[in-house]
């Protein structure tokens, strides 16, 4: 007799399945990616292709990837099972989610050495008085000097042999930086604390699975919000927040025309909203069947535009304050990436009264922002790891929490080579490899596998059968699915491609060849994903090429019998309403 399957935990709450979508989808990208990207393209011009792609590509992925996982019951992978020809996708979002998960939890250990380094009562890289500090630091204005000096247009020049101490404490003390990726060097011990503390946290929030995790997020979701709004509030009250805010507000209609503005819009809600990752098909596999998966989705992504717009504001308000300290325009301290958030924010925040306050604050808030996408992010592949296992090793005694942990080790081994003394390039020839565009290759193939080889309409009618009822929000996102995605979405790739450029160093040398070839392996790893599977799948299926094609391009949520209705298969629990299944169930 065959083993039953162990049974999926579901989300206790109805709204438990929003707040875990909600701290999975909003981190790092709201609060340091999109204000430097929507300041750098257009500013509020760029609002225009955001909330264009946001609606037609964002939120139709969303309720795709939320229903597949409520229909099937299962992860990234197997829900698959659905349209078997394109189950490549959800081994290429197991890649991409792998390569994330890895180089983000080392940001996030990145998050708590600053924020430990806040609770002093001076902060670590105010002055050039410290042993990591070499001869030609200058110290950053802080607000006792710019009290002292009389002459407000007092600023620092500086020189191609001068650095500040904030530059300092994040490249000779935080990340203890060589000179290039040839020389990796030693482990920075106190980075590697600090990455175990990450590992540790995130494990204990997801080792239980989600019967932690849905008590957790009631925490480290609102939390944020709570601290954003403080900052958010000091900033605006500083002078030249005026200033900062206009440059991140002012409309420079003429961006439009670029392709590379739409290609960083699309770019931009694939990160935010945690798409073409498969993270949000298994945090929907737990919801109940009846579950409304669009309202979710819909409050979601709403909720993900509104976060990201507030946040530019907090982050503009702080720059145009360091702008007018330093006398100069915003465009001169704004950076883009992880500089913003560890040299640009710094700065600033040590020109405020009370900086140790505000920087504990301000990085307290970025921490739980990443907790939030870590555990939920972590969750998602250490569940789809675990259901790949055979049924006997599932069905053992604390198999999920054992399965948990060596995942967790797994990145915690690759997170060691990023707290080298070379990590800092590590970890950008991982981000490279969850690349913008992979997302977008992903999203295409999802878009051709429900509108047009299960069939949009089919697709509606099951998800109507689920809920009850028949949103009118689908029938936008069936036009979504057949036409908008597979159409406009691969310029956005194709101009990805064009304008590529090798990876750099900052003063602009390129990386090496083979750090190069690396990076571009953990780049098509995942897009190979989907065509090798296609090949595999055609040739194991037995039959002539006909025979093969035909089959390979069915659906398996019917068969003949099923749809005679003499009998009932494992595909139908699919199609059942909840008062179905709950009878079967009792």
């Amino acid at each position: 007799m065959a083993q039953e399957e162990p049974k999926k935990e579901k989300w206790s709450k109805s709204v438990d399945f929003a707040f875990a979508c909600a701290g999975g989808c909003i981190g790092y990208g709201n609060v340091w990616r999109f204000p430097y990207i929507c300041y750098a393209n257009g500013g509020g011009a760029f609002l225009i292709p955001y909330l264009l792609v946001a609606f037609t590509y964002g939120l139709p992925l969303f309720i795709m990837e939320s229903s597949f996982g409520q229909l099937t019951d299962k992860g990234m992978i197997g829900s698959w099972d659905l349209v078997p020809i394109f189950k490549g996708v959800g081994y290429a979002s197991l890649v991409m989610t792998f390569c994330q998960d890895a180089y983000c939890l080392v940001l996030q250990s990145w998050l708590l050495r600053y924020m430990v380094a806040s609770f002093q009562s001076a902060l670590p890289w105010e002055t050039c008085y410290n042993s990591w500090n070499s001869e030609n630091c200058t110290h950053i204005l802080t607000v006792a000097d710019l009290k002292a000096s009389s002459n407000v247009t007092q600023r620092i020049t500086l020189n191609s042999s001068t650095t500040t101490s904030v530059i300092e404490f994040w490249e000779r003390e935080v990340l203890q930086l060589s000179v290039d990726v040839n020389h990796i060097g030693h482990v920075n011990w106190k980075m590697l604390l600090c990455l175990i503390a990450v590992i540790v946290i995130v494990y204990l929030c997801i080792w239980k699975s989600i019967k932690w995790a849905s008590k957790i997020v009631y925490v480290t979701v609102p939390l944020p919000y709570l601290l954003l709004l403080a900052v958010l509030v000091r900033g605006m009250t500083l002078d030249g927040a005026m200033d900062g805010i206009g440059y991140y507000l002012k409309p420079n209609i003429t961006k439009l025309k670029e392709p590379e503005v739409w290609l960083n819009a699309t770019e931009q809600v694939c990160f935010s909203y945690g798409i073409c990752l498969g993270v949000v098909t298994v945090l929907g596999s737990r919801n109940k069947k009846n579950h409304n998966f669009v309202r979710d989705s819909l409050f979601i992504v709403v909720l993900n535009v509104f976060t990201s717009f507030i946040a530019g504001f907090a982050v503009f308000s702080l720059l145009g304050f360091m702008a007018k300290q330093q006398n100069t325009t915003v465009d001169a301290v704004a950076e883009a990436g992880p500089g913003l958030a560890f040299i640009a924010y710094p700065q600033a925040i040590s020109m405020l009264p009370l900086a140790p306050f505000w920087g504990a604050l301000f990085f307290l808030m970025m921490f739980f922002l990443g907790l939030d996408s870590a555990f939920v992010y972590d969750e998602a592949l250490c569940t789809t790891v675990f259901d790949l296992l055979p049924l006997k090793i599932r069905r053992r005694s604390h198999a999920m929490e054992k399965t948990f942990a060596v995942v967790m080790l797994v990145l915690f081994v690759f997170g060691i080579t990023m707290v080298t003394e070379g990590g800092l390039y590590v970890f950008q020839i991982f981000q490279f490899g969850g690349t913008g565009w992979c997302l977008i290759f992903n999203g295409i193939f999802q878009s051709i596998a429900v509108g047009w080889v299960l069939g949009a309409d089919k697709y509606i009618e099951i998800m109507s059968n689920l809920l009850g009822y028949s949103p009118k929000l689908l029938i936008w996102c069936k036009y979504c699915w057949k036409y908008f995605i597979p159409l406009a979405a691969p310029a956005a790739i194709i101009y990805a491609l064009i304008r590529h450029e090798r990876m750099s160093y900052s003063n602009g040398n390129l990386f090496p060849d083979w750090a190069e070839a690396i990076a571009w392996i953990l780049t098509l790893a995942p897009v190979l994903c989907v065509p090798s599977w296609i090949l595999y799948y055609f040739l194991k299926t037995p039959g002539n090429f006909s025979e093969r094609w035909e089959t390979i391009m069915t659906p398996q949520l019917f068969d003949e019998d099923e749809e005679a209705g003499d009998k009932k298969s494992s595909g139908e629990s699919i199609l059942l309403n909840s008062k179905e299944e709950e009878t079967i169930l009792s």
